[in-house]
């Protein structure tokens, strides 16, 4: 059941509002009801695990970005990184919006968010240091490299991955030089 669960996530389209249904998620799965209950106690479960696959998917795009490179360069390497990343998020991120109010997929969020806030500051940690109100500064890199912020260059300004990808620096560069 484990292999199922991450095209579960595919159920929620961009547009869509709603939570997917049991029934849904499981004939998506290419499961039965009653697999998809045994596998999970719940939808939160169900929610749980998904999560976990995304959040592992995840972190296996990003790789160490060695801070004695130039601003630039660093820069550039985190941008690559980092559209990868949120292109393959995308299904999840849509999905948790569409199932707002879950436990599971608010704490799952507040990881994800967590961890890229961590990272941010490692790969950044020279610009950090010398910053005036450096706190101010990490909240800036974290919301700039948000999953919102993607979406609202992807999917509501249509722009290519490109594109964002050369507003994200242009927006790290301003912030960080």
């Amino acid at each position: 059941m484990r292999e199922h669960l991450p095209p579960t996530v595919r159920l929620v389209q961009p547009r869509e509002t709603r939570r997917p249904t049991a029934k849904e998620i499981a004939a998506e799965a290419g499961v039965s009801l009653r697999t998809l209950w045994v596998a999970v106690d719940d939808m939160e479960g169900l929610f749980m695990r998904t999560v976990s696959h995304w959040v592992r998917a995840n972190r296996r795009l990003a790789r160490p970005i060695d801070i004695d490179l130039p601003v630039g360069e660093r820069i550039a390497s985190y941008v690559d990184q980092r559209a990868k990343q949120l292109g393959d998020i995308a299904p999840a991120a849509r999905a948790a919006a569409a199932a707002a109010g879950s436990p599971a997929l608010a704490s799952g969020r507040a990881d994800h968010l967590r961890n890229e806030r961590d990272r941010l500051s490692q790969v950044f940690a020279p610009e950090l240091a010398g910053a005036d109100r450096s706190d101010l500064l990490l909240d800036a890199l974290l919301a700039a490299t948000s999953w919102n912020c993607w979406a609202i260059l992807r999917d509501d300004q249509r722009l290519s991955v490109a594109e964002s990808m050369e507003i994200l620096r242009r927006t790290l560069r301003g912030l960080l030089t």
